[in-house]
């Protein structure tokens, strides 16, 4: 297994949520209540991914078709989730609604990836690191270069850039050599 593939989160993202649909009954006329956007957008989570979400906040939506859903998820294992979709069907005689959503953005706790930035820098080029400081929460977007601090064992300083390789979480890593502003990679 690549060391440098976070595991809890390559797991949680975007296998196979990224489009999904659901229908239900609406509670309300013509509108959808928040808290049955949140069950049912839940439950479709799940059921597709099967990773569980532990907070979910939807906003309330119309029941038109062509109205926006919005929502803000944490997973599992505290991946931040943005989902969004669109009503594509609501038959006001029966008060179901069909929807479809995707996750369009994700953020993972940076601590997720100080210990798996060490470890790859050490296996890469044998530089041991005591400590990898990262931003508090990481875009899981391809091509996002992530400024880190790290320390080696000597207690100097070091300025490491994280890369994205793809949006589960795998990166490669960079540590600038002490004294310049180039690095050297480690991946």
């Amino acid at each position: 297994m690549n060391s440098k593939r976070l595991v809890l989160i390559a797991a949680a993202l975007w296998a196979s949520v990224l489009l999904a649909g659901c229908e239900f009954s609406c509670s309300v006329g013509n509108s959808v209540s928040a808290e049955e956007l949140d069950k049912q957008v839940r439950l479709a989570f799940e059921d597709e991914s099967g990773v569980l979400l532990t907070s979910i906040d939807c906003d309330e939506a119309d029941a038109d078709v062509g109205s926006e859903i919005s929502c803000k998820a944490v997973n599992e294992n505290d991946v931040e989730l943005t989902i969004e979709g669109e009503v594509t069907e609501f038959d006001s005689e029966t008060e179901k609604v069909r929807f479809n959503w995707q996750v369009v953005s994700a953020a993972a706790s940076g601590t997720a990836f100080e210990t798996a930035a060490a470890r790859s820098l050490r296996n890469q080029t044998g530089v041991v690191i005591n400590d990898v400081t990262c931003p508090e929460r990481i875009d899981l977007t391809r091509g996002n270069e992530v400024d880190c601090t790290a320390f080696d064992v000597e207690g100097n300083e070091r300025d490491l850039v994280l890369t994205l390789t793809d949006e589960e979480g795998a990166f490669d890593v960079r540590l600038k050599p002490l004294g310049s502003g180039s690095g050297d990679s480690a991946g």
